[in-house]
């Protein structure tokens, strides 16, 4: 009895180690599927944040390129706008062109009023111009002709209203502003662009310039004989003056 019980026992033991190492085998069998499936899941993982990561990154370039194009819209429109305010001016100056006497390249308007050379020049400049720049000869010549044509006009004008003409004129017009002074530097006379004045292109009449009484700018005097017709004067004098605009130096400044 004894053997026998002893030989079931041992039978009962080898049946449990079976199902023990079973048991062992199938969690082994679990532990590696279900690693299996944790590694699969990160590696999908992982290639999604990959996916959004390089989403992400394109739509961050995306935006980065909108900004750069919106920026250069904004750039080209403010462009176009001061572009669109330069030429605006420019028309504006050229409508006032309409009321000016031409000559070769240029355009010359003679003031019907009289102010400081200072304010002459303002003017002027006020008109897309500056005070007029003699420097030659033929320049010279056809300023005369342009005031004998003037004196004459005037002359033609005066049936109109001999009371309106007296009163704009009560002192006769005889000077004036042209674009040149000495104001910066004694005795050195440059005209309004800041180009010296030059021996060949000096007309002064005779012992002028002579500074008397702080003399530093320069008029045209329409009553003197021949070309030699210009003379030094106070700059707080107030006298007509003659603006110059330039056809060849009409240029867009798309940088003011």
């Amino acid at each position: 009895m004894a053997a026998a019980h002893s030989s079931s026992g041992g039978r009962t033991g080898s049946r449990c180690s079976r199902r023990a190492v079973v048991g062992v085998g199938l969690l082994c069998v679990l532990l590696l599927i279900m690693t299996v499936v944790l590694y699969m899941y990160h590696i999908k993982h992982q290639t999604s944040i990959t996916t959004c990561t390089a989403e992400r990154e394109t739509l961050l370039s995306s935006i980065t390129n909108l900004t750069g194009e919106r920026d250069q819209l904004k750039s080209s429109y403010q462009n176009l706008t001061g572009e669109y305010k330069i030429l605006q001016t420019r028309y504006d100056n050229l409508l006032k062109l309409t009321k000016w006497r031409k000559n070769e390249n240029s355009f010359y308007f003679f003031s019907t009023e009289q102010k400081t050379w200072s304010e002459s020049r303002q003017d002027c400049r006020e008109r897309g111009a500056d005070l007029v720049i003699i420097n030659s000869r033929e320049e010279q010549v056809r300023r005369e002709r342009e005031r004998e044509r003037e004196r004459e006009k005037e002359r033609d004008d005066r049936f109109v209203s001999l009371l309106q003409m007296f009163l704009i004129n009560q002192k006769k017009e005889r000077w004036f502003w042209i674009g040149l002074t000495d104001e910066v530097t004694e005795g050195v006379w440059k005209w309004v662009d800041d180009q010296p004045l030059m021996e060949k292109e000096k007309f002064w009449i005779s012992g002028e310039p002579d500074n008397k009484g702080n003399e530093d700018c320069a008029r045209f005097a329409t009553t003197a004989d021949g070309q030699k017709t210009w003379n030094d004067a106070p700059c707080s004098d107030r006298e007509n003056w003659v603006c110059e605009f330039n056809v060849t130096n009409f240029r867009l400044n798309t940088s003011t």
